[in-house]
C-alpha cells in the first residue's frame, strides 16, 4: 500500500539563474568565507596575545587590534582578488625592496607618513 501523495508538479516553481545572477552569489560567498578565515584568526591572535601575558583590555590596544584585524582581512582579500578599503592605505605606505639572490629573504620596509620609520628587521 502506498500512502505517498505526490506534490503537484504545476506548484513546484524553479528560478533560472543567469551568469550574473551566479557571479553575485559566488562574490558573496568569497567574501563571507574571507571574512570568517579574518575573524577566526584575529580570535586566535587575540587569544595567543593574552596567553603571553600581553594586556588586551585597553583602548589603545584595542585601537591597535582593530587595524590589525583589518590590514589582516586587506590581505586576505588582495589573495582572493577581492577589494579592501585598507589595501590602498598598505600599498602607500609599504615598500617592497628589490629581491637579492643572494639572500632568501625579502626587505619590506614600512613608510607612514610623520611616523618613524619602522624596519621590522631591526635588532632591539
Amino acid at each position: 500500500m502506498n500512502n505517498l501523495i505526490e506534490f503537484p508538479k504545476s506548484k513546484i516553481v524553479r528560478e533560472s539563474m543567469n551568469a550574473e545572477g551566479m557571479e553575485k552569489i559566488r562574490k558573496k560567498g568569497m567574501k563571507k568565507y574571507a571574512d570568517a578565515v579574518a575573524h577566526d584568526l584575529s580570535s586566535l591572535i587575540l587569544m595567543e596575545l593574552g596567553n603571553y601575558g600581553i594586556d588586551t583590555e585597553g583602548d589603545d590596544f584595542l585601537r591597535d587590534f582593530v587595524l590589525l584585524s583589518g590590514i589582516l582581512s586587506a590581505s586576505i582579500y588582495r589573495s582572493m582578488d577581492m577589494e579592501h578599503p585598507l589595501q590602498k592605505m598598505i600599498e602607500t605606505t609599504v615598500q617592497i625592496k628589490e629581491f637579492d639572490p643572494d639572500s632568501d629573504e625579502r626587505d619590506p620596509e614600512c613608510n607612514i607618513p610623520g611616523v618613524e620609520r619602522i624596519d621590522i628587521n631591526e635588532e632591539v
